[in-house]
């Protein structure tokens, strides 16, 4: 089954599928008409790492719990909620896997995007791109080499710049 939903993960776009599945649950949660919802959304934050991120059936192994925890995932806004999701995730299923902490960085790294107004990272290589800004960052020549921690990072010197 983990197979087939990265499969499914990776045709529609990691992030794309989040934002599906959250607005999904917001328009049964309200009783909205799902055939009339509009579950893309032109304005979400467009991320293309090279980096592994889901939830493994070997870590949750109920596909209802898992598909919670994505929804929970997905509604991170703040590092409060992130350390609130990812110590119910230590609670209940024990450490986290490295593709599930990626997880949970990606959306970090989506909402410091929001804050900017950025609607694409991506990487080719060694270099990382940020839109609209045009901005090309070298990943080389980096200690630590968790692609993600170096977006983070990126991202916050820009809101001190612009802050």
């Amino acid at each position: 089954m983990e197979k087939n939903n990265i499969g499914h993960m990776a045709k529609v776009g990691y992030e794309m599928y989040l934002a599906m599945l959250e607005r999904a649950i917001k328009y049964e949660k309200e009783g909205l008409d799902k055939n009339k919802a509009n579950l893309f959304n032109e304005n979400e934050v467009k991320i293309d790492l090279q980096v592994s991120a889901y939830i493994s059936d070997s870590y949750i192994k109920d596909p209802i719990q898992k598909i919670v925890m994505y929804q929970k995932i997905s509604e991170i806004q703040t590092n409060e909620d992130s350390l609130d999701v990812i110590d119910e995730l230590l609670d209940r299923f024990g450490s986290l896997p490295k593709e599930t902490e990626n997880l949970i960085k990606i959306v970090e790294i989506r909402n410091l995007a929001k804050q900017l107004g950025i609607t694409k990272i991506f990487q080719y290589g060694n270099i990382l791109k940020i839109e609209p800004n045009n901005l090309k960052i070298s990943l080389t020549n980096k200690v630590n080499n968790d692609i993600l921690v170096h977006v983070q990072q990126e991202l916050k010197k820009l809101i001190e710049e612009k802050g």
